[in-house]
């Protein structure tokens, strides 16, 4: 039996959402960052939670594979479960996804979650879970209804789904059969059972495989009449793209992102509808998983100065002119020094470039010019009439 989280894709409008949001989700950089007791944030690269999270979570994944499964766990299942490998001394050194129809989660008397179940990865490689305590384990929820068990989106709407696999069913069939209504012959006498066979048999060996297109020739004087019913009469358009809209209504995916340019919104430039769909499409995702990884593999006594955050700067980057423009105010401002922006556009440093300006249009109140040096007396003077 074919769960509805597996058939769902077979919908094409699914299929395009949950491979929009996977794979934009999957491609952005999760990085671990650590605060100094001065303020002054840097990534936290001597972490080896660092490089789990962001290149190599186990042996046999990359990070963007690892976390292009977890988002389709999310999409379709309603939450991804991994158990977090750990040294002796507790150190992380693997995250092994987990199906996630395949474990059980209850609450303990002590307030925290006990996971059972058994998962397998490779030919002969299996783990079992009996009770085994939150700590060894690393998820994130869509949502929960019971505080424990994952809800999936696609669970809650799987009418809506199946009438668009329904429809896309239909249009299939009516294509298949050159996407026309069926032809009716009639005759002015009755015909005996043999002459109705052989004209079925000739009829449709004129219409199939490689005699599609080719005449058919009927005795008897035959009255051909076409049945007179097209898409638009059955709605079958009309009913793909709602279906299209209230399915990317699920996923709050803008329905232009995924084909439908008769539905695209009017946004002015690239940047703002990337700045849109970051903040109300991607943003519920990337905040429960960095608040998913604060919880389940940052220890306690670091929370606050080591936090997860993944790097959205490439969602946000505009055309050259508006770069350049953002990127010249910030350095009249002193706010970015030009080895920092750079960085930004992927250049190595230069010598000199680490150094900070203040335009003189934009130095506060507050701040002095910087006094000319007088200049050294000189022998030679100017003559008077210069």
């Amino acid at each position: 039996m074919i769960s509805i989280a597996s058939s769902a894709l077979y919908a094409t409008a699914v299929f395009s959402c949950v491979n929009l949001l996977s794979s934009v989700i999957a491609s952005l950089p999760l990085k671990l960052y650590r605060t100094e007791s001065d303020g002054d944030v840097f990534e936290a690269q001597a972490n080896p939670l660092y490089w789990i999270l962001s290149y190599m979570p186990n042996k046999f994944q990359t990070a963007y594979e690892y976390w292009l499964y977890n988002m389709e766990c999310i999409l379709l299942r309603g939450g991804f479960i991994s158990w977090v490998n750990r040294s002796a001394n507790g150190k992380i050194l693997q995250l092994i996804p987990l199906h996630p129809d395949t474990v059980t989660r209850e609450l303990s008397p002590t307030g925290k979650i006990l996971v059972s179940g058994i998962a397998q990865w490779g030919p002969n490689s299996y783990l079992q879970f009996d009770k085994s305590p939150q700590e060894n384990f690393f998820w994130a929820n869509y949502r929960t209804l019971d505080g424990l068990n994952p809800a999936s989106p696609v669970k809650y709407a799987a009418e809506s789904i199946s009438l668009a696999l329904t429809a896309e069913e239909h249009g299939a069939r009516t294509f298949q059969n050159d996407a026309v209504p069926p032809l009716v012959v009639t005759y002015e006498d009755k015909l005996d059972p043999e002459t109705l066979r052989n004209l079925k048999e000739m009829w449709m060996a004129a219409s199939t495989g490689s005699n599609y297109g080719m005449p058919r020739f009927l005795d008897k004087k035959p009255h051909l009449e076409r049945l007179k019913m097209s898409n638009e009469d059955a709605q079958y358009f009309e009913t793909r793209r709602f279906q299209k809209e209230d399915i990317c209504g699920i996923f709050r995916v803008p329905p232009s992102m995924i084909g439908d340019t008769q539905r695209a919104q009017g946004w002015s430039t690239l940047e703002q509808k990337n700045s849109d769909f970051l903040t109300y499409t991607l943003s519920p995702y990337l905040t429960n998983i960095e608040q998913a990884v604060q919880r389940s593999l940052i220890p306690e006594s670091e929370w606050g100065r080591v936090y997860p955050d993944f790097d959205t700067k490439a969602l946000m980057r505009a055309d050259i002119a508006s770069r350049t423009t953002y990127y010249n105010t910030m350095s009249d401002k002193g706010a970015l020094n030009p080895n920092e922006i750079r960085a930004l556009e992927g250049l190595n440093k230069r010598p000199g470039g680490d150094k900070y300006t203040i335009s003189a249009n934009t130095r506060s109140e507050n701040e002095e010019p910087k006094k000319a040096t007088p200049k050294e007396d000189s022998d030679d003077e100017l003559p008077e009439n210069i």
